[in-house]
């Protein structure tokens, strides 16, 4: 039993904090070093989300269970689903009607659990995630926190490079804790 995730691909202009409120946080004016900077604000996202223990980019994904029983709490969210689709016992691919499901969130809108309203659910195809969830996941709309933490990771990065002082990330941790999930 489980379950696997595609994270797919970011959605346009989807990172929280832009390229250019992290250079004017920084107070950086020039251009020359824009390719490492771009870099290092994408890490400071990917180092974020893995802090939070949930994705705050928003970015299309796919994600397959093994059994019914396995979708309750999402093991990635925010969720917003466009399909659950699941194989017959032939193997024919079955598009679940939206009114056989509903989606509670809870803890901040960041956990979610999907209530089936089927009195039964219909039998799987034997093989290897048979249900497949589609949607796009990540914040809509990024607590003023989260991109304080991001600014702050970047930031630091920026500043240090190779050198960081080993307690450096203590405050973008207090600002990212409230949202952590784990």
């Amino acid at each position: 039993m489980g379950y696997y995730i595609d994270k797919g691909t970011f959605l346009p202009a989807a990172q929280p904090v832009s390229f250019d409120l992290a250079k004017a946080n920084s107070n950086i004016e020039t251009a020359e070093a824009d390719p490492l900077l771009k870099l290092k604000l994408d890490a400071a996202h990917i180092e974020a989300e893995n802090y939070l223990g949930r994705l705050i980019i928003q970015r299309n994904i796919v994600l397959g269970f093994d059994a019914w029983s396995e979708i309750n709490e999402l093991p990635i969210g925010p969720l917003t689903i466009s399909g659950i689709s699941y194989k017959d016992t032939a193997g024919d691919t079955v598009v679940l009607d939206p009114g056989n499901y509903k989606i509670n969130n809870t803890v901040n809108d960041m956990v979610q659990e999907v209530i089936f309203t089927l009195d039964d659910l219909p039998e799987l195809y034997d093989a290897r995630y048979p249900i497949t969830i589609t949607g796009i996941a990540g914040l809509k709309e990024t607590p003023a926190p989260i991109k304080e933490g991001i600014l702050l990771i970047f930031s630091a990065n920026e500043l240090y490079r190779e050198d960081m002082p080993l307690k450096m990330n203590r405050s973008s941790r207090a600002r990212l804790r409230p949202y952590r999930l784990r």
